[in-house]
C-alpha cells in the first residue's frame, strides 16, 4: 500500500510540476505576443514614415538641381536644400532597412510563439495523461483498501468463532472431566 501512496504522491508532484510549467509558457507566449504586437506597431510607423519620405522625395524630384540652383538667393540656401534632399534619401534607406529587420523579426517571433504553443500543448497532453494515472491509482488504493477491510472483516469473523468453538469445546471438556473421563492431548 505504500508503494501505491508514493506514486500517487509522485504523480501530484508531477502534475503539479506540469502545471507550472504550463503557467510560465503561458507567460512566455503573452510576452511573445506583446513583443509581437510592438513590432507590429513598429512596421506600421516605419511604414508611415517610409511614406511621408516618399512623397517629399517626389516633392523634391520634381525640381532638379539646377532649378534649386537658380531658385535660391544664397548659395548656402542651395547647399543646404541639396543636404536635405540627400538626408531625406538617408531617411528613407534607413526606414526601408529598419522595415527588413523588423519584418525578420516579427517572422522569427512569430515561429517562437508556434513552439511555445505546440509546448503547451504537448505539457498540457502530459499533464492530461498524469491526471488520469493520478485517478487510476487512486481508484485502485481505493479497491485495496476496501479488499483490504473485506478481508480483515474476515478475518475477524473467523478468529471470533474461532473463539466460540473453542469456548465450546473448553465447557464441553469441563463437562466431561465432571463425569470422570480425562483426556490427555500430545504435541
Amino acid at each position: 500500500m505504500k508503494w501505491l501512496d508514493n506514486k500517487i504522491n509522485k504523480l501530484n508532484l508531477e502534475i503539479e510540476s506540469l502545471s507550472l510549467a504550463v503557467g510560465d509558457t503561458n507567460r512566455r507566449i503573452g510576452v511573445i505576443k506583446n513583443t509581437t504586437r510592438e513590432i507590429e506597431n513598429s512596421i506600421s510607423n516605419e511604414k508611415r514614415i517610409l511614406s511621408q519620405t516618399i512623397k517629399i522625395i517626389h516633392e523634391n524630384d520634381q525640381f532638379n538641381y539646377i532649378e534649386i540652383f537658380f531658385k535660391k538667393e544664397k548659395l548656402s540656401e542651395v547647399f543646404s536644400d541639396v543636404k536635405a534632399i540627400e538626408e531625406i534619401q538617408a531617411s528613407l534607406l534607413s526606414s526601408l532597412n529598419e522595415i527588413r529587420d523588423l519584418k525578420i523579426k516579427l517572422q522569427d517571433e512569430k515561429l517562437a510563439l508556434e513552439e511555445r504553443q505546440s509546448e503547451l500543448s504537448e505539457l498540457k497532453k502530459v499533464q492530461e495523461i498524469q491526471t488520469t494515472n493520478l485517478s487510476q491509482n487512486k481508484s485502485k488504493k481505493k479497491s485495496l483498501l476496501h479488499q483490504t477491510q473485506n478481508v480483515k472483516n474476515q478475518l475477524i469473523d473467523k478468529v471470533e468463532v474461532s473463539k466460540m468453538t473453542v469456548e465450546s469445546i473448553r465447557a464441553q471438556l469441563y463437562n466431561l472431566e465432571g463425569y470422570g473421563v480425562s483426556i490427555q492431548f500430545t504435541d
